[in-house]
C-alpha cells in the first residue's frame, strides 16, 4: 500500500559491485522528500525474478528512476507506460557508448533495448554532455536534460599536509585495465620510482595478477578501503590520476579535485567538462606521458586549489539534488 503522507520512488540500479556511491547520494538526496525502495538488479532475491521485482517495485510505486539505461531501465520503463506510471532514467556510461563496450561497439541487443528507453521514459537525465551527445545518436528527442553529478564540498575536503603520493580509482577488472587506464598507469608507477604510488579498488577478477605482476616495489595495491581510509588518501595526495580511455562524468575524480590533488588526466568522454583547465592532460595508453604528467603535476601544486575551485562550482551537491527533487516532484503532483 502507498504511503499516504509521502509519494514513493522506486530507485531501480545496476552496478558490477553493489551500490555506486553516486547511486547511494541520489537515494539519500529522493530519501529527504520521497519514500524510496531500492531495486539492485541482476539475480533473483528470495526466489523472485528481476523481472517480477521490477513489476513490483514500479506498480507499488508513484514513479521510478533508473540509474543507467540498461535492462531495469528497459523493464520498468515498459511497465511504466502500461502502468501510467512516470520514469525516469539517468543516463551515465556505457548504455549510451560505444567506447566502452569490447569492439567499440554496443551490442545489437543493447541498442534496441537502449533505443526503446529513450524513447519511451517520461524523462532522460545524462549527467554530462558527452553522454547527452550520444544518446542523441539514438533518439531524435530533444527534451534531455542535462544534470551533473554533485559532491559535498565538506565531506571531500583537504585536511593536513600533502605526502606527495600519487592515486587513481578503480574496480580492478579486465575491461578495466585499458578503459580506466590501470595498465598504464601501474607502467607509469616503474618510470617514478622515487614516488610513491597507490591504486585503490577491489579486484572483482584475476587481471589483478597482471597488474602486480607489472608493479614495481614503489606501488601499493590498496584493495578496498572504508570511505573514511579513502578520504584519507585522497586528502594525503599530491596528484590524482583519470588515465581512462572513456568517462561518463568521473566520480572519483571529482572528489579528488575537491580534496585538491592535482587531476593528471586524459581527454576523453566528459573528463574535460570535469576538470577543465584545472589540471594535466596527458596521452590515453601512454606510460611515459602519463609519468611526464605526474611530474608537472607535482611541480605545480596550486592547480589543486584551482581543482577543488571548479568543483564547488559546478558540481555542487545542491544544484542535483534541486535538479531531481523538482523533476520528480513535476510528474508526481
Amino acid at each position: 500500500m502507498l504511503n499516504t503522507r509521502r509519494k514513493s520512488i522506486a530507485m531501480l540500479y545496476l552496478t558490477p559491485a553493489g551500490m555506486a556511491d553516486f547511486v547511494a547520494t541520489d537515494v539519500a538526496i529522493l530519501r529527504s522528500s520521497f519514500e524510496v525502495r531500492p531495486v539492485l538488479y541482476g539475480g533473483k532475491l528470495h526466489g523472485i525474478p528481476d523481472v517480477l521485482r521490477v513489476l513490483q517495485a514500479v506498480a507499488r510505486t508513484n514513479a521510478n528512476v533508473s540509474w543507467f539505461g540498461y535492462d531495469q531501465a528497459y523493464l520498468a520503463v515498459i511497465f511504466s507506460r502500461l502502468l501510467g506510471k512516470p520514469s525516469i532514467v539517468v543516463l551515465g556510461g556505457f548504455d549510451v557508448s560505444s567506447e566502452e563496450w569490447p569492439g567499440k561497439r554496443i551490442p545489437e541487443k543493447n541498442e534496441r533495448r537502449l533505443k526503446s528507453v529513450l524513447r519511451g521514459a517520461t524523462v532522460l537525465l545524462p549527467i554530462s554532455e558527452t553522454i547527452s551527445n550520444l544518446a542523441r545518436r539514438f533518439t531524435d528527442r530533444t527534451d534531455l536534460k542535462v544534470v551533473p553529478l554533485g559532491f559535498d564540498p565538506g565531506e571531500f575536503a583537504p585536511k593536513g599536509q600533502k605526502d606527495g603520493s600519487v592515486l587513481t580509482i578503480a574496480y580492478v577488472r579486465r575491461d578495466y585495465l585499458e578503459r580506466k587506464g590501470l595498465l598504464p598507469y601501474v607502467r607509469a608507477a616503474r618510470l617514478l620510482p622515487e614516488l610513491r604510488f597507490y591504486l585503490v579498488g577491489k579486484p572483482l577478477d584475476n587481471s589483478i595478477v597482471d597488474l602486480q605482476r607489472e608493479a614495481s616495489s614503489n606501488l601499493v595495491f590498496t584493495g578496498w578501503l572504508s570511505d573514511g581510509a579513502l578520504k584519507e588518501k585522497l586528502q594525503r595526495a599530491a596528484v590524482y590520476v583519470q588515465a581512462s580511455t572513456h568517462e561518463g562524468f568521473g566520480s572519483a575524480l571529482a572528489q579528488a579535485m575537491l580534496c585538491e590533488c592535482v587531476p593528471v588526466v586524459t581527454d576523453r568522454g566528459a573528463i574535460p567538462e570535469v576538470v577543465g583547465d584545472t589540471g594535466v592532460y596527458v596521452e590515453s595508453g601512454d606510460p611515459k606521458s602519463i609519468a611526464k604528467g605526474v611530474r608537472k603535476a607535482l611541480e605545480n601544486p596550486e592547480m589543486g586549489k584551482r581543482a577543488r575551485a571548479r568543483v564547488v562550482k559546478l558540481f555542487s551537491l545542491e544544484s542535483r539534488r534541486f535538479a531531481l527533487l523538482e523533476t520528480i516532484r513535476g510528474l508526481t503532483k
